[in-house]
């Protein structure tokens, strides 16, 4: 392989770098964690790791590109939380993986790449996010529904939320003169939860219920 001059040296991590700051813009308008610098240091850190291998090492590079892309993810894994149930900031750890292949491809001279790389990813954190995703995502939540004592049959109450789509799942039963009170884990689209919710009061003899995650 020929050696690398100042010059190229230089443009490969100046296009690091500007994959970095690109990509860290965007995230840092959405107020994401991992925003403007972090990503540009991930991009710009990533090339400078192959650009060593390839001065020094040129048969290691390979090696070097797969030791990137591994530590990356320990650090993306820390943007990973759970909350009220969810799992949280896999997009922001999945960024700054791109940002370290982009590093990656810019320090290998491999311009062309890069740039679309760089544009990829742009459409799909700024374009796909756009779309509601939520609607059409399964969704777990537990309803506690007060039914009339007379009334009361698991088979028909459960039929309300198959006829919608979800599947429901009996946790708990409590009896009482006022009625009947049942506790459901129900699994299923956003949107179908939204269609039950406007049709369970008319459901096999609800007379009160209440919806969490």
């Amino acid at each position: 392989m020929a050696e690398l001059g100042i010059g190229a040296i230089a443009l490969r991590l100046a296009v690091a770098l500007a994959a970095g700051l690109a990509i860290g813009f965007e995230r840092e308008q959405r107020e994401k964690a991992a925003g403007l610098r972090t990503v540009a240091l991930v991009s710009s850190g990533s090339a400078m790791l192959v650009l060593g291998a390839v001065l020094a090492a040129p048969d290691e590079v390979v090696r070097m590109a797969t030791g990137v892309a591994t530590g990356v993810g320990f650090l993306g894994a820390g943007a990973i939380l759970r909350e009220r149930g969810e799992v949280i900031g896999l997009t922001t750890a999945a960024t700054v993986w791109v940002a370290a292949a982009l590093g990656v491809s810019a320090g290998l001279g491999q311009y062309a790449l890069t740039a679309l790389g760089v544009v990829l990813t742009l459409v799909i954190l700024a374009l796909i996010g756009r779309i509601d995703m939520r609607r059409v995502q399964s969704d777990a939540r537990t309803y506690e529904i007060a039914y009339a004592p007379s009334a009361w049959d698991e088979a028909r109450s459960g039929a309300c939320f198959a006829e919608e789509g979800l599947a429901a799942t009996l946790l708990a039963l409590e009896r009482s003169a006022e009625g009947v009170r049942v506790t459901w884990r129900v699994i299923g689209r956003v949107d179908r939860h939204e269609q039950l919710l406007r049709r369970l009061p008319a459901c096999s003899s609800v007379t009160a219920f209440t919806v969490s995650a």
